[in-house]
């Protein structure tokens, strides 16, 4: 039996508050930018940010590079 996507628990990379999959930005990387995954169908490691508070405000550039495994020289967050 599969189970339901919406029921899914996921951590934010900030915080650590782990949560419904639904309570979360997906953000990957894509051409050496910080994308945002709206549908959640970018291929590739991704990380993910609660929606609520501010942790988005708190990305930084060890984060990303601790989140998502790569070695980025610099961080350009694009909304696609």
């Amino acid at each position: 039996m599969k189970k339901k996507k919406n029921n899914q628990l996921r951590t934010c990379s900030v915080c650590r508050r782990k949560d419904n999959i639904n309570q979360f930005t997906r953000f990957v990387i894509e051409q050496n930018n910080l994308v945002i995954d709206k549908n959640r169908d970018k291929k590739g490691r991704g990380m993910n940010i609660c929606k609520e508070g501010d942790c988005i405000s708190k990305i930084n550039f060890n984060l990303v590079k601790k989140a998502l495994k790569t070695e980025l020289k610099q961080i350009k967050i694009r909304q696609d």
